[in-house]
Parts: C-alpha cells; sequence; structure tokens
C-alpha cells in the first residue's frame, strides 16, 4: 500500500485544488483514475508536450491505462521519469494512495526540469520532499522534509511551514481537517455517483418515451393504410 501522513496529504490536495482543472474535484482517486486532470495539469506545466485530444474520459479500466501510457510515453519520459505498470493500474482502478505519488512524484521531476533550465515553472511546485512507502518498498518511515534550496522559495498558493516543529504543532488540527476533508470527499463522491445514475435512468427512460413514440405513430400509420 502507499502510506502518507495527514499532513503529506494534506499538501497534496491543497495543491491540487490551487490548479483551475475542467472538472470539480469531489474524489481524487476517481477523478484522476482516467488520466484526464493528469494530463490538463501537463499541460499547464509543460505546454507543447501534451495534446489534450490524446485524452478521452472514460470509465472503463483498459481506456483509463491507455491514457495513463500516453502520458507516460509523450510526456512524463520526456522530463525524466516513467511511471510502473504497477502504478499505472493502481490509478486507473483507483487504489487509494496510488495517484497521491504519482502526483508527489510528478512533482519533483517538475521541480528538477525547470531547475535544470533555470526557469520559473507555469505551475508553482510543491516545495518539499516526501518520501512514501510503495508497494515496492518496505521502508516504513516516510518524513516529510522541507526541500533545501539557496534561491529565493517559488512564490505559491499552497501554505507549508517552514519548520518540522511548525507541523508539530499544528498536527492535531491538520489531523482532524483532513479527516473532514476526506469525509466530504467520499460523500461527494457518493452523491455524483447518485446524480449519475440518476441521469442515466433519466436517459432510459427518454429513450424508451421515444421507442414508445415512434411505435405508436408506426401503428397509426399501419391503421390508416388499412382503412384505406
Amino acid at each position: 500500500m502507499y502510506n502518507f501522513s495527514n499532513e503529506q496529504l494534506g499538501l497534496i490536495y491543497e495543491w491540487v485544488d490551487s490548479i483551475q482543472l475542467s472538472r470539480s474535484k469531489k474524489n481524487i482517486a476517481r477523478d484522476f483514475s482516467d488520466g484526464v486532470l493528469m494530463a490538463e495539469i501537463c499541460k499547464q506545466c509543460f505546454p507543447k508536450f501534451v495534446d489534450l485530444h490524446n485524452y478521452s474520459e472514460s470509465f472503463a479500466v483498459p481506456n483509463k491505462i491507455y491514457n495513463w501510457e500516453t502520458l507516460n510515453a509523450k510526456v512524463f519520459q520526456r522530463i525524466g521519469f516513467r511511471i510502473s505498470r504497477e502504478d499505472i493500474n493502481a490509478v486507473a482502478s483507483a487504489v487509494p494512495g496510488a495517484i497521491e505519488f504519482v502526483l508527489i512524484e510528478f512533482n519533483r521531476e517538475l521541480t528538477a526540469y525547470y531547475e535544470s533550465k533555470n526557469q520559473k515553472p507555469p505551475i508553482a511546485p510543491m516545495n518539499f520532499l516526501i518520501e512514501v512507502q510503495t508497494p515496492k518498498q518496505q521502508d516504513v518511515t516516510s518524513p516529510l522534509k522541507q526541500e533545501q534550496t539557496n534561491s529565493q522559495p517559488i512564490k505559491q498558493n499552497i501554505s507549508i511551514q517552514n519548520s518540522h516543529e511548525n507541523i508539530s504543532k499544528n498536527n492535531h488540527r491538520n489531523s482532524g481537517q483532513n479527516d473532514e476533508k476526506s469525509q466530504i470527499f467520499s460523500l461527494k463522491a457518493l452523491l455524483s455517483e447518485k446524480e449519475k445514475e440518476n441521469a442515466e435512468l433519466r436517459e432510459a427512460n427518454e429513450m424508451l418515451k421515444e421507442r414508445v413514440n415512434k411505435l405508436e405513430l408506426q401503428i397509426e400509420q399501419v391503421l390508416r393504410k388499412g382503412r384505406k
């Protein structure tokens, strides 16, 4: 499994919330599973590398995997990293923690790519280093570290504490906030699913009505011909 502390999750979610995307973020695992929102983030960070027409929304896991493999080949590889097939399958299947892991790795490479060019990224990355336990790693410790640089930190919309001492002081408060945020994500996801089910039922009902109307019209035409 992917292990994160509440502080780490809070920073990841705040970073995602600071980015304007085409869909509202209700459940991060499901929302990012088809790769479309990740492609939108990549488009803002690396405009020349991404054609959004290559990525279509999908509920089918094979199509989601295809989108992620396309990102791997056309975007991630060009900035110096690739997501493993295991991680792609996990993200496409909405495994908890999988997309958070990918977002952290993407942030590392985003920072490294623009630092190598002495340029400022179009989207301010998370200016910290997170070590996490992935399905391939068994180390339990996952400390939150501040990224050390000699340059002026990039100005961000994310509120990040400057030391572990400050994080420790706010640990209890952040834990409650993130638990509440997690519950909100779950409730919104459930509501979204119910709304989707209702929309599908309404669509099916309209299709049935249309078929009935066509049948009634055909019957009426047959009866008219019979009368003649």
